[in-house]
Order: C-alpha cells, then sequence, then structure tokens
C-alpha cells in the first residue's frame, strides 16, 4: 500500500504503529531535527516550512507530521523511510 497520504496510514495500522514506534525510538531533540527534515522536505512546493518551537514528544511529533502531510502534502511513506535512515544514523550506541 502507498503512504502518500494521512488516509493511506489511517487504513494501515501497521504502518502507523511503524511510524509510532520509530518516534518513541528517538530522544526528544532527535524528533525535532525529524521534524525539521520533514519541513524541508515540502518547503520547496509551498514556501518555507519550519518548526518555531516543539517539546519533541512522540505525540507531538507524530501530529506535526500529520499536519504536514495535510497541509503541505508530505508523502508519508518517504518520511517513513527518512525516518528509518535518521534512525540508524543518529541512534544512540547501547
Amino acid at each position: 500500500m502507498s503512504l502518500e497520504t494521512v488516509e493511506d496510514i489511517d487504513r494501515d495500522a501497521e504502518a502507523r504503529k511503524h511510524l509510532w514506534k520509530g518516534l518513541q525510538r528517538m530522544d526528544p531533540q532527535d524528533r525535532v531535527r525529524f521534524v525539521q527534515w520533514a519541513c524541508k522536505q515540502v518547503s520547496d512546493k509551498l514556501g518555507e516550512t519550519r518548526v518555531t518551537s516543539s517539546t519533541g514528544t512522540t505525540h507531538e511529533t507524530y501530529m506535526d507530521l500529520m499536519l504536514l502531510a495535510v497541509g503541505h502534502r508530505l508523502n508519508l511513506g518517504r518520511a517513513c523511510l527518512g525516518m528509518e535512515r535518521f534512525l540508524r544514523r543518529y541512534r544512540p550506541q547501547r
């Protein structure tokens, strides 16, 4: 299934779970960085989009991504792939 829109991810429980669990694995600062990355993905289309204030909670980050998808056409499938790359790059070594 394609995950281009909020409706697509709404129909796919596994994709929602994947996105949520991935966001939970990040610390709050990394979640803010990830939303900044997502903003850059849509900035060229409709002008500048940026993070102005964020606590970096999982819920806030998830909702920010959904709002970017609805308001600025962020492709959620690409966002999930970007999150996976982000986790590999920035995940703390334990």
